[in-house]
C-alpha cells in the first residue's frame, strides 16, 4: 500500500475498526512516516482534550434549530435545481448550433460571383476590351476601368 491509502486507514486504526493485516501494515507505517505519526498524535490529543470538557450544556432547542437550517438550505438548493439543469441545457443547445453553423459553413463552398452585363449592354461591340469582359465570370475594378477608358 502507498502512503495515501495507508493515511486513509488511520482513522478506522485509530477508532479499531482496522483489520489485523492493515494494524500491522499501519504500525510499521507510523513507525517510518513522521508526518502520519504526527496526525495521530494530535488526534490523540484532541480526544483527551475533548473528553477532559465537563459536561457542555447545549440551549434548549439546539438540534431543532441545526435540523431546520439544513431542511431550508435543502429546500433553497431543491428551489434552484430545475432552473441550473434547464440553463446547462440551453448553453448545451446554443453551443451544438453555434459548432453546427461553424461546420456548415466551412464545409460549404462560396457562392459563384454574379456576372452583371447591365455595364457592357450600351457598348459596341468594336473593342476588344467588352468581348474579352463578357468572357470572364467576375468583372474587376481593373476590367471596368479598361472598359471606360477604351470607349
Amino acid at each position: 500500500m502507498n502512503h495515501h491509502e495507508l493515511r486513509e486507514l488511520l482513522s478506522a486504526y485509530r477508532d479499531g475498526e482496522a483489520a489485523k493485516n492493515e494494524r500491522s501494515l499501519l504500525e510499521e507505517h507510523l513507525v517510518h512516516c513522521e508526518e502520519c505519526a504526527r496526525l495521530m498524535h494530535g488526534w490523540a490529543e484532541l480526544g483527551s482534550k475533548m473528553k477532559s470538557i465537563e459536561g457542555v450544556q447545549l440551549p434548549v432547542g439546539f438540534s431543532r434549530r441545526v435540523l431546520n437550517n439544513i431542511r431550508q438550505e435543502e429546500e433553497d438548493t431543491s428551489f434552484w435545481m430545475p432552473v441550473e439543469a434547464l440553463a446547462r441545457k440551453t448553453v448545451l443547445g446554443l453551443s451544438m448550433a453555434v459548432i453546427l453553423l461553424v461546420v456548415f459553413m466551412l464545409v460549404t463552398e462560396p457562392a459563384q460571383p454574379v456576372i452583371i452585363e447591365s455595364y457592357l449592354s450600351g457598348e459596341v461591340q468594336d473593342g476588344n476590351a467588352p468581348s474579352s469582359l463578357l468572357q470572364r465570370e467576375s468583372i474587376s475594378k481593373d476590367d471596368v476601368l479598361l472598359a471606360v477608358m477604351t470607349k
